[in-house]
């Protein structure tokens, strides 16, 4: 069954708001749940719980900017960038956020979230054809949580890669999956 009835009309802001409200309200990712042979540290399920939303960000800016065309406009990826900056924010004074801790807590999460892009800017195209954006997107989701440097001769550091590389990687093929449902289900207007 669909979220609505009918296709309802909304504005590209309003859906981008929507998508973030929800974000901020979910924990997609219940890192107790997936580390079940108790792998990461309390500071790594920490630094994963805060990473998890960054990741979503970044990646509902990516998958629109995919889309680009909304209705009968199309948008570039720094006019759905704006345009994610300008919702996230009033999706964080919609939480009861006073509009000074909002506006700090939106910039800290658009600054943390623009560097999977920047990375991702870093990568030759024939290798981000040959493994997929979510390949690079997952492997840096694992290294802004256990570093840079991983030491993959050590198997604890390294199934704890494995397990955030998983993890993220089901957390990107479910937000792509619902992103583009939902976009069918809305008709954009101008």
């Amino acid at each position: 069954m669909a979220l609505f009835q009918k296709r309802e009309r909304i504005y590209l802001e309003g859906f981008v708001r929507f998508m973030l409200q929800n974000l901020l309200k979910s924990n997609s990712l219940n890192v107790k749940d997936i580390d079940k042979d108790g792998l990461l540290s309390s500071e790594e399920i920490k630094k994963t719980n805060v990473e998890i939303l960054t990741f979503r960000i970044a990646l509902l800016q990516m998958i629109l900017s995919d889309i680009g065309k909304f209705g009968s406009n199309e948008f570039s990826s720094e006019e759905i960038a704006f345009k994610t900056g300008q919702a996230l924010l009033m999706a964080l004074k919609d939480g009861v956020q006073s509009d000074e801790n909002a506006r700090k807590r939106a910039e800290e999460l658009l600054e943390h979230s623009v560097s999977y892009f920047e990375n991702l800017s870093n990568i030759n195209e024939a290798e981000l054809n040959e493994k997929g954006i979510y390949f690079f997107l997952c492997r840096e989701f694992s290294n802004k949580i256990l570093g840079e440097n991983i030491d993959f001769n050590d198997e604890n550091v390294r199934n704890k890669h494995f397990l955030l590389f998983d993890s993220a990687k089901q957390v990107y093929k479910n937000d792509e999956a619902s992103i583009r449902k939902l976009v069918k289900e809305f008709k954009f207007i101008n």
